[in-house]
């Protein structure tokens, strides 16, 4: 019984992730540059309802995840455990201090780019329009985009990490990890192909975020990471 619920929710998760994320994000999108020159906090509503959409289906994982008898734990939200991982210490460490040279960088990037005009203006000539124009600009932007940010740390983390860790392998033992990897990757980059040729950084994101957690076996440090990479961009335009 199960297994049958299992099956059930993974093909739910797998339309979501590869249809319904795209495609809403798409029209979404559109929606919203049409909106933004003439109704006012229409990117807050738009914020608001990204949210919305991150947060159901995470819930709905959590909740029938719980109720068929498996634990928060299974998911990756559990402490780090370096001793659980099959890599070499070698790559164990080097992954570490990756994880920590690309955390203090993103911090230091937020810092910068909310003080030093020069660096947003320069920042800003490498976003194609598109990109730009779903950025926060007002206060009241900004302080939703943090909650934007924390949001998809911890949704998109349970979502393409922490279940599809769990869900494809316990339907299919066999299969590697590093396929589950690529599975993943790839899927977090579908459900960002809305931001057109953008749509390759959230993919490369993705793949690092996949081997950390392979690393760390916990998706904790990974939602941290995730929340403070989207918050480089908080502070990019000017009100």
């Amino acid at each position: 019984m199960v297994s049958v619920v299992q099956c059930i929710l993974f093909t739910l998760i797998i339309i979501l992730f590869s249809v319904v994320y795209p495609i809403s994000g798409y029209h979404q999108k559109k929606k919203l540059v049409r909106k933004n020159t003439r109704i006012p906090n229409s990117k807050v509503s738009w914020y608001k309802e990204s949210m919305i959409w991150a947060w159901a289906p995470t819930l709905f994982i959590l909740v029938v995840t719980l109720l068929c008898g498996f634990k928060l734990r299974d998911l990756g939200i559990k402490p780090v455990d370096l001793s659980s991982s099959s890599l070499s210490n070698w790559i164990v460490y080097s992954s570490i201090i990756i994880f920590f040279i690309y955390l203090g960088y993103n911090v230091y990037s937020i810092i910068v780019l909310k003080y030093s005009k020069e660096s947003r203006q320069h920042s800003l000539k490498q976003l194609p329009e598109d990109i730009i124009a779903l950025l926060p600009v007002t206060k009241n932007e900004k302080r939703t985009w943090t909650c934007v940010a924390i949001t998809a740390g911890v949704s998109e983390e349970i979502q393409y990490r922490g279940y599809l860790f769990f869900a494809i392998p316990f339907l299919s033992p066999q299969i590697s990890v590093w396929l589950v990897l690529t599975i993943s990757t790839l899927l977090f980059g579908i459900g960002h192909i809305y931001q057109g040729k953008s749509a390759i950084k959230p993919t490369i994101a993705g793949l690092l975020f996949g081997f950390m957690y392979i690393v760390f076996d916990s998706i904790i440090p990974i939602i941290i990471l995730h929340i403070v990479q989207d918050l480089v961009v908080r502070d990019l335009l000017d009100n």
